[in-house]
């Protein structure tokens, strides 16, 4: 799925973020666009995240490492009180490392977000299930006032669930009038 990136010649184009794992060391300037890579270190993790963490490659479609806590099971992936937005039905323990997988049941989306019309859904191309809302064409799928990139040329109406497409064009991108220009990659 394409997204907004910002444009670059140099990773130095690409942040100025004093996060460890959002340097300019954790992007690559890959034909004009910025492409973040992940993490470089373990350290770094531990060092953002103030807790012991592993930097290991992500599973997700996305290419690059990310930042996990380690766990024996998915009991040590979130702590007694979270919201319910983060608590066991959110994580997986997949070969020792806290794996996010998303929302967890309609009502969770529903009360996260207050909209009466969310549901929690997988969609074979995604990694995540995600709070999306119901539909009968994609114009269902789009909030008042929501930015270019949200507009109904963003989603797909599939199987009465609204699918985000991702960014179409530069056009859309740019159209917050942000000082850096992005592109849709």
């Amino acid at each position: 799925m394409k997204s907004c990136r910002k444009t670059c010649s140099t990773t130095a184009n690409c942040s100025k973020s004093k996060l460890p794992t959002y340097g300019a060391d954790n992007y690559e300037c890959v034909a004009g666009a910025c492409q973040y890579k992940g993490c470089n270190t373990s350290q770094e993790c531990t060092d953002q995240y103030k807790v012991t963490s592993v930097c290991a490659p992500s599973p997700d479609p996305f290419p690059g490492n990310r930042c996990y806590m380690p766990c024996t099971s998915v009991n040590d992936c979130f702590h007694p009180g979270a919201p319910a937005t983060k608590d066991a039905d959110n994580f997986a323990c997949i070969d020792g490392m806290c794996r996010d997988v998303g929302c967890g049941s309609d009502r969770e989306c529903i009360n996260a977000l207050g909209e009466p019309d969310l549901v929690c859904a997988k969609f074979a191309d995604h990694l995540l299930k995600i709070c999306v809302r119901k539909c009968s064409v994609a114009a269902d799928c789009v909030t008042l006032g929501a930015p270019p990139t949200r507009d109904e040329d963003n989603f797909v109406c599939t199987n009465g669930l609204c699918k985000p497409t991702g960014c179409n064009a530069d056009l859309e991108c740019n159209a917050t009038g942000d000082p850096i220009p992005f592109v849709c990659r």
